[in-house]
C-alpha cells in the first residue's frame, strides 16, 4: 500500500444508519458450575467500541474525513463475552430496542450538495425503511453525489443509483438490483468481486472478522473520493485495509501506522 495514502485529503461525508455498542467482556472459564453443567465465567475487564455505522465512521475520521451522522438514538448494545486467555467468543447477547424511523423531510438538495459522499449503513434494525432508502438516493442522484451503500435489506430495488457492497451469502439471497447500480461482493479472505472480476485480498492470520466490512465499506468511499472515481483502485485499497482490520481482536479502526507498515 503506497504511503501517498497518508496525504489526506478531507473529504465531508453524510454517514447514515443503524448504530450500535460493541460490548467486550473479558475474563475465565476455570471450572464448571455446581448448579448446571455450564461454564463459569470469571470477569476481568470490560470494553466497549462504536459499532455499525459508527464503525464505518470512525474509520473515515481516521483517514482524515469530516462527518455529520444521522442515526438512530435508541442504544443497540452488542455483548460478547471473551475468555481473555485465547480471545475466543464464548457466546453474545444482543439487547434491541425498538427504532425510531428516520425522518426523511430534513433532507433536500441544498443540503446535500454539501457532501462529497453519502454513505448508508442499514442493518435494517428499523431507522432505515426502504421508502426512506429510495427518497435519500434520489436525492442524491438529482445533487450529484455518490452514495456508497451496505446493507441487510434482501430487496436492493430502493438503492437508486448506488455502489452497494454485501458479503457473498447477502448477494446469493438479493433481489432487484438496479441497473444503474454497482454491486460489490465481499469474499473474505478469497477478497472482493465486481464486474464478473474478483480483486485478491492479502494472505493475513485471521483473529477476528467483526466490523471487517465496515472497514471496507469506510476505505472503499475513502479511496474513491481520492482517485476521483477509480473503483478498482479503490476496492484494492478497501481489501488490503479490511485485511489488517482482521488481523486484530474485535471492532478495528485503520490507523495511520497501519499503512505505514503496510507500505513499507
Amino acid at each position: 500500500m503506497s504511503k501517498d495514502i497518508l496525504q489526506q485529503a478531507q473529504f465531508n461525508i453524510l454517514a447514515i444508519g443503524d448504530s450500535c455498542s460493541d460490548v467486550y467482556v473479558f475474563g475465565t472459564c476455570n471450572r464448571l458450575s455446581p448448579e448446571a453443567p455450564v461454564p463459569v465465567f470469571k470477569k476481568i475487564r470490560e470494553e466497549t467500541r462504536g459499532g455499525m455505522v459508527i464503525n464505518v465512521i470512525n474509520n473515515l475520521i481516521s483517514l482524515g474525513c469530516a462527518i455529520t451522522q444521522h442515526s438512530n438514538k435508541e442504544k443497540i448494545i452488542k455483548t460478547r463475552i471473551v475468555d481473555e486467555r485465547f480471545n475466543q467468543h464464548l457466546i453474545r447477547i444482543d439487547s434491541e430496542p425498538d427504532i425510531d424511523r428516520i425522518d426523511v423531510s430534513f433532507f433536500n438538495r441544498e443540503y446535500i450538495k454539501k457532501f462529497n459522499a453519502i454513505v448508508i449503513s442499514d442493518y435494517d434494525k428499523g431507522f432505515l425503511f426502504n421508502e426512506d432508502i429510495k427518497i435519500l438516493t434520489k436525492l442524491a442522484y438529482e445533487s450529484d453525489v455518490p452514495v456508497f451503500a451496505d446493507t441487510k435489506k434482501k430487496d436492493l430495488s430502493c438503492f437508486f443509483n448506488s455502489i452497494i457492497k454485501l458479503n457473498e451469502l447477502e448477494a446469493r439471497t438479493s433481489t432487484g438490483i438496479l441497473k444503474n447500480s454497482k454491486l460489490i461482493v465481499t469474499l473474505g479472505k478469497s477478497g472482493a468481486l465486481w464486474n464478473e472480476t474478483i480483486y485478491p485480498s492479502k494472505r493475513t492470520d485471521i483473529h477476528d472478522i467483526c466490523g471487517a466490512g465496515d472497514v471496507f465499506l469506510a476505505c472503499l468511499v475513502y479511496q474513491y473520493l481520492t482517485t476521483r472515481g477509480d473503483i478498482e483502485s479503490s476496492i484494492e485499497f478497501a481489501n488490503e485495509c479490511a485485511a489488517i482490520s482482521v488481523s486484530h481482536f474485535g471492532t478495528y479502526t485503520i490507523k495511520a501506522s497501519d499503512l505505514e507498515r503496510d507500505g513499507e
